[in-house]
């Protein structure tokens, strides 16, 4: 799961499930919104190759940088920082159907110690 957002003038690519933090040019966040939104269940990207991404961004950047960036895109899912599966996904069902013992628990931050 990626969580993409622009905070005072600063690109920023959140990998949720590896908690990696990217700061990112406006190039790779064009590209990996692309990427996101071409994402099929399976959690592979579908018409998101490098050729209709090129012809997509073809008016703001050239067809090198466009390739360039999915390879460090590629290079980046290979390596877990980027698009990283959800290892717990497959205990959500039984971690659902488990009993608790705790009922409430409070967190008083404001206290002074």
């Amino acid at each position: 799961m990626i969580h993409q957002y622009k905070n005072n003038g600063y690109n920023i690519i959140l990998d949720v499930n590896s908690g990696a933090v990217h700061v990112v040019d406006d190039i790779v966040y064009d590209v990996i919104e692309e990427y996101n939104k071409n994402e099929d269940a399976d959690g592979r990207f579908t018409g998101t190759d490098k050729d209709s991404l090129a012809e997509k961004f073809a008016s703001k950047y050239s067809r090198d940088d466009v390739y360039e960036v999915c390879d460090e895109i590629e290079e980046l899912t290979e390596q877990g920082r980027l698009f990283t599966r959800d290892i717990y996904e497959p205990y959500i069902d039984s971690f659902k159907d488990r009993p608790t013992v705790v009922k409430a628990l409070c967190l008083h931050i404001a206290h002074d110690c």
